[in-house]
């Protein structure tokens, strides 16, 4: 019943997302596949990013695929409209990667890894300029209820450390600036 509760609620979350004035969901350029073909990303109202899944590479139009045992490998993201945003991987045999953070309008930055098979396990998120929603799914656990950066400076994680569970979605939308 929780679980059910809980999708519903992160249905309605993306949803809302998509559907409210003012919310831009347009596909913006992102990361050069092989041969240089540029794919669009995934944006959520200053936002965007593309996530790079285990057998299928970069993926633009969705943010994972759910109850596929594919596990994200890599997240490249960028900000504009003001928002700063900062996002650290912990990967499988590596732990917590150095954090990388995207200014509004600066140059797409990627957390994770891309051709070494290590699946993203957790993610710390956080924000200067913007409340931040973050949610997702996660192997064996399930889905992962939505958390929210409350100030300045606030982390927040989803995900687990060392479990070997993958995270096989992840959403990020801009709510509020601080």
């Amino acid at each position: 019943m929780v679980r059910t509760r809980t999708r519903v609620a992160l249905a309605a979350l993306a949803a809302t997302a998509v559907l409210a004035p003012g919310l831009a969901t347009n596909a913006v350029a992102g990361p050069a596949l092989d041969g240089g073909i540029v794919t669009p990303m995934v944006e959520r109202n200053g936002i965007s990013y593309s996530v790079h899944i285990r057998n299928y590479g970069w993926v633009h139009d969705s943010s994972g695929y759910i109850g596929r045992n594919l596990p994200i490998e890599a997240i490249n993201f960028n900000t504009r409209n003001g928002v700063h945003l900062c996002l650290q991987a912990h990967v499988q045999n590596i732990g917590w990667m150095d954090p990388e953070c995207a200014v509004s309008g600066g140059d797409d930055k990627t957390v994770g890894t891309v051709g070494e098979v290590r699946q993203i396990e957790a993610l710390r998120v956080w924000s200067d300029t913007h409340h931040i929603d973050v949610f997702g799914h996660q192997s064996v656990t399930g889905d992962i209820p939505v958390r929210t950066t409350q100030r300045r400076g606030h982390v927040v994680m989803i995900g687990s450390e060392g479990q070997n569970r993958g995270l096989e979605q992840v959403e990020m939308i801009n709510r509020l600036r601080y």
